[in-house]
């Protein structure tokens, strides 16, 4: 039986191709651009679960959500 991520990494590849998208920049300076761009934008969506504004009301953390 196959692991139901690898299906749909599998599936996803496929679509990929079928579109024929090339989501990724081919060159190393714009694939580092891109990275740098995902990854700061994954910290303010982490950072927003937080309690970060000292000025407001503090609510639980939500780990899960985290």
């Amino acid at each position: 039986m196959e692991d139901k991520l690898d299906s749909i990494f599998s599936m996803q590849r496929g679509l990929t191709n079928m579109m024929n998208l090339d989501r990724y920049p081919k060159d190393t300076e714009n694939k580092v651009s891109a990275l740098c761009t995902a990854i700061m934008h994954e910290a303010v969506e982490l950072q927003r679960t937080t309690n970060w504004k000292w000025w407001k009301t503090p609510t639980a953390f939500d780990e899960a959500e985290a």
